[in-house]
């Protein structure tokens, strides 16, 4: 049973993924790419998933992003782009992610410990 197929253009960029037979994860997501990077993602009817905002100091410079569910929020790097955290328009953290000494992505939590 295949859960997973997914399409690539001609340099090696994902362009179309499609997940079947896993319940509420099944869908078809299509990206689009500025060069290397992926700008925008759209469900399979079209409908706006993600945009994606760049910096101008390296390639996996995230500074933004639009969600459809959420709208606008900010992007929070270490020096070495490491994403450590998501923020609102209010400044209310969204998500915080803490890292291993060696860059493994080690815990995210979806609000600040002291925000309750």
């Amino acid at each position: 049973m295949t859960i997973h197929e997914a399409a690539f253009d001609g340099l090696g960029r994902r362009v179309v993924k499609t997940v079947s037979n896993s319940g509420d994860l099944d869908g078809v997501t299509e990206y689009y790419h500025n060069r290397n990077q992926i700008i925008e993602t759209r469900d399979g009817s079209g409908n706006l998933e993600t945009q994606v905002y760049h910096g101008t100091q390296y390639i996996d410079e995230v500074v933004g992003q639009r969600i459809a569910d959420m709208g606008r929020v900010y992007v929070h790097q270490d020096a070495n782009y490491n994403v450590t955290g998501t923020t609102d328009l209010t400044a209310r953290q969204i998500e915080r992610n803490y890292y291993s000494p060696y860059g493994q992505l080690e815990v995210a939590v979806n609000s600040h410990p002291f925000d309750e």
